[in-house]
């Protein structure tokens, strides 16, 4: 099993889900994952990209056919941990929510076999329609006790609930 510290940047505040996932998982199904564990949809591009490589790893399904990019079907995470300690993974490139991933092997033997979050910091969600930005200063009134700006939009924060993410995992 990798252990995945998956943390939201261009924000002010720390957000972010430490992830349990299987050594044979492939980038769709990691994809996946974390949509899943940061309540993301799946009508967004999203692209995982390493340090020094020019060719992104990304879902042919939801790109044009004919970009330069490794398919997210066919690699597995455990080829990349040889190479790279840190990646990104952009969801929804519109948007900009873009997250810093540190893959490293997993200490504690485990007697399962699925995606799992292990911790969180930050129990709010990231709101998937609005711009990364708007989502920062929304998280910052919110955590502070602040009143929202009116400029910006009108979304609830939602919490984070582990309990209930990791019953959807399995």
């Amino acid at each position: 099993m990798f252990k995945l510290q998956v943390k939201l940047d261009k924000i002010s505040i720390k957000l972010s889900r430490t992830v349990i996932v299987p050594e044979n998982i492939n980038f769709n199904d990691l994809d996946c994952v974390l949509r899943r564990v940061f309540n993301f949809s799946y009508f967004h591009i999203s692209i995982f990209k390493f340090p020094g490589l020019n060719t992104p790893v990304w879902d042919f399904d939801k790109a044009f056919p004919d970009c330069a990019a490794m398919d997210m079907k066919d690699i597995c995470i455990r080829h990349y941990l040889m190479l790279f300690k840190k990646f990104t993974w952009t969801y929804d490139l519109n948007n900009s929510y873009e997250f810093t991933i540190t893959i490293r092997k997993a200490n504690k033997k485990y007697t399962f076999d699925y995606p799992f979050v292990e911790s969180f910091e930050c129990d709010y969600q990231p709101i998937r329609d609005c711009h990364v930005y708007d989502f920062d200063e929304m998280l910052y009134c919110t955590v502070n006790g602040h009143e929202m700006p009116d400029y910006l939009p009108d979304f609830e924060m939602e919490k984070f609930n582990l309990d209930e993410i990791n019953e959807k995992l399995k």
